[in-house]
């Protein structure tokens, strides 16, 4: 199994901030963004054609973002 490279702290924060600003696709009841978008955004390869809440998505960032500016957590 290959490892996976640690992005830094200013590539999480870049990476977070492509995912917010992705297409809303979608927003009847809810604002939608394409699958494909967010893997893409994220490296991956998509498997599928359906779509996911804006607001999770944003979370996701959210959570990307802070991931290593919790205390005693390096940067690199």
């Amino acid at each position: 199994m290959e490892s996976v490279k640690m992005i830094n702290g200013s590539s999480r924060h870049v990476l977070a901030e492509y995912l917010r600003i992705l297409p809303i696709r979608e927003s009847d009841p809810f604002d939608m963004i394409y699958q494909g978008d967010v893997e893409d955004v994220l490296g991956l390869e998509s498997d599928g054609d359906c779509l996911y809440t804006a607001e999770s998505v944003y979370q996701l960032a959210d959570l990307i973002s802070s991931c290593g500016d919790r205390v005693g957590e390096a940067d690199d």
